[in-house]
């Protein structure tokens, strides 16, 4: 798998941030300031913003998201990428507007040594939307950072190793004082597999929330239909949702149709969920494709409060090969008790 990650900031608000991302100081979310007037992330001080990843022994990472400054530009770290603690390599932007990539340093400050640093500058008040790309080495590194789809930097043979492994697993944003900036449509690569193992454009992050019931209905609703217990934009734990006990109780969901002529690079499925007492309490999300019920890998959870579980799919299980836009409007998505 390459595709690890995505986000739109459009299905949680602030306090929610925690269930999905490892950890944030101080990044809120705003509704309707994202670039298709849904929500954005922002920050206007030296806080972090930091997602770990479920990956071994990569060396190449590739991370996509759009971004809006809407103060003045400051020197300092935007965006890096990590093995487990350790900065590898990242990027920064320059109080002229200008990018420039590197190593060393520190979030919440400025790179040790740069390596790179762009020929055109970024506006304020415009959103772009940048790519990294880094191969992670002590002296054949290399970074290349595409803005719009157009290459800003390129540079090769350099050092982007801080730690003592030529790997990574961790991308963090930071902000700086002075400097207030949205992100938006975020998503993370590897350069494993056969899909989506390079820069994948100007992507849109779009969030699909439960319209209607399922072939499956089987867990049991706080009050009301299933699926209207589980369609809310930000999780509202238990003021409605649906619970059961019963090992194998499955409850699959009709979604609404994606974008007209959307090219799908993965679907990501997320579940809020908790035990109802302490032991033990595992589960499966499900996908439905052409008529038949395809089980994802068991998830523990972790306590009896809410939570997010996470799996992605870059292919459509019906038929091994990238989703269409027709098998994701199709298809239902849900989740079943296992444990």
């Amino acid at each position: 798998m390459a595709l690890l990650f995505m986000d739109s900031f459009d299905h949680y608000a602030t306090a929610d941030i925690t269930d999905k991302w490892t950890s944030n100081e101080g990044w809120t979310i705003g509704s309707s300031n994202g670039r298709n007037s849904t929500n954005a992330t922002q920050c206007a001080a030296e806080y972090e913003l930091v997602r770990a990843l479920p990956i071994t022994g990569q060396n190449t990472a590739i991370i996509g998201f759009a971004v809006y400054v809407s103060s003045a530009f400051v020197t300092h770290y935007v965006m890096a990428v990590f093995d487990t603690g350790t900065l590898q390599c990242g990027l920064q932007f320059v109080n002229d507007g200008r990018i420039q990539v590197g190593i060393g340093g520190g979030l919440g400050s400025t790179l040790g040594t740069v390596h790179a640093t762009s020929t055109n500058s970024l506006q304020q008040s415009v959103w772009y939307y940048i790519e990294f790309k880094a191969v992670i080495h002590n002296s054949t590194g290399s970074i290349e950072v595409r803005v719009n789809g157009m290459e800003w930097i390129n540079v090769s043979n350099v050092d982007t190793q801080g730690s003592s492994n030529a790997t990574w697993n961790t991308v963090a944003w930071t902000g700086a004082s002075g400097q207030t900036y949205r992100m938006d449509d975020v998503y993370m690569c590897d350069s494993s597999g056969s899909l989506n193992n390079d820069f994948l454009g100007d992507v849109r992050v779009s969030v699909l929330l439960p319209e209607g019931a399922g072939n499956t209905t089987e867990w049991t609703p706080s009050a009301g239909s299933n699926y209207a217990c589980v369609d809310e934009s930000a999780p509202n734990d238990d003021t409605d949702y649906v619970s059961t006990i019963t090992l194998n109780a499955k409850d699959t969901y009709a979604f609404p149709a994606v974008a007209t002529g959307a090219e799908i690079k993965g679907v990501q499925i997320f579940a809020a969920v908790r035990k109802a007492t302490d032991g033990p309490g595992k589960i499966k999300h499900v996908i439905r494709s052409g008529g038949t019920d395809y089980d994802q890998t068991e998830i523990g959870i972790g306590g009896t409060t809410y939570s997010y579980t996470r799996t992605m799919h870059e292919t459509d299980p019906a038929t091994g090969v990238s989703w269409t836009e027709s098998g994701v409007n199709a298809a239902e998505f849900g989740i079943k008790k296992t444990g």
